[in-house]
């Protein structure tokens, strides 16, 4: 429900202002000739949730910027009869339009999906 959002939320914020911070700190105090850094960020979290049969779930991945790079994997934990059952996944990015959909899986990966377009994207 609501409480995992929230937590949601305030992690991704708190990941935010890190790497702001973590920003602010290679911008300053330095005289000497400018440096090309790479600087990589990695951001991560773990679900564990419900989803009816033939209901969706749906998240959203706040904030995304052009460069950011996603990877998911997604693994089906309940069986039925003995067999696992599976899910489909999409991915919507902020104008809505369809970045990828895996239909019908027991476990997959969205493996370095390079966000091109700004804004929330919904995982579904």
């Amino acid at each position: 429900g609501s409480y995992k959002g929230v937590q949601y939320k305030a992690g991704y914020k708190r990941a935010r202002e890190m790497r702001a911070a973590l920003e602010a700190s290679l911008g300053k105090g330095s005289q000497e000739e400018p440096q090309e850094e790479v600087l990589q960020t990695t951001y991560q979290e773990r679900y564990t949730i419900t989803v009816q049969p033939r209901a969706q779930s749906c998240f959203f991945l706040e904030d995304l910027e052009d460069g950011y790079v996603i990877s998911i994997h997604y693994l089906v934990i309940s069986t039925k009869g003995g067999e696992q059952m599976d899910i489909s996944m999409n991915l919507k990015d902020s104008t809505g339009k369809m970045v990828v959909f895996q239909g019908r899986k027991k476990e997959d990966h969205l493996v370095n999906h390079t966000v091109t377009v700004n804004g929330d994207y919904e995982l579904c």
